[in-house]
Order: C-alpha cells, then structure tokens, then sequence
C-alpha cells in the first residue's frame, strides 16, 4: 500500500509525512509531473536510484492512462 495519491501532481515525491518513504525518496529533488509520473511508472531505480518501489509498467499506454487519471485527482 502507498501513499495518499490526491493532489500528487505539482508535489515533491516523499513530501507526506504519514508514509514511510524510502531514504532516496524522501532526499530527492522530483516534483511529480506528467514526465516524472511517467518516468517513475517505466522504470523507478532509473529515476530515484535506491527507492523501494519494484513495480514497473511496460506498455506506454497503460502509462499515459494512468498519469493523467493520477493528475486528475485533487
């Protein structure tokens, strides 16, 4: 389970403080856009390099679905 998706747009990764975040995630620079979403759902060790996320979605498609219903949610 993850953290609160609401409002992720525009928000620092590691920003909330009821998640117990991965020491890489919560110390990077990565503000969550459209590219980064899109970035972190392809491959998340190329993006943050440590986090502890291991899924990773393939198809370019599903990706784009899935960013802009994550961008979505306010």
């Amino acid at each position: 389970m993850g953290p609160l998706h609401q409002g992720v747009g525009g928000r620092r990764a590691g920003a909330l403080r009821d998640y117990d975040y991965s020491e890489a995630l919560r110390n990077s620079k990565v503000v969550w856009t459209a590219q980064t979403l899109d970035q972190w759902l392809a491959n998340p060790q190329a993006l943050i390099p440590g986090q502890k996320m291991s899924y990773r979605l393939d198809d370019p498609a599903e990706r784009v679905a899935i960013v802009r219903f994550l961008l979505s949610l306010r």
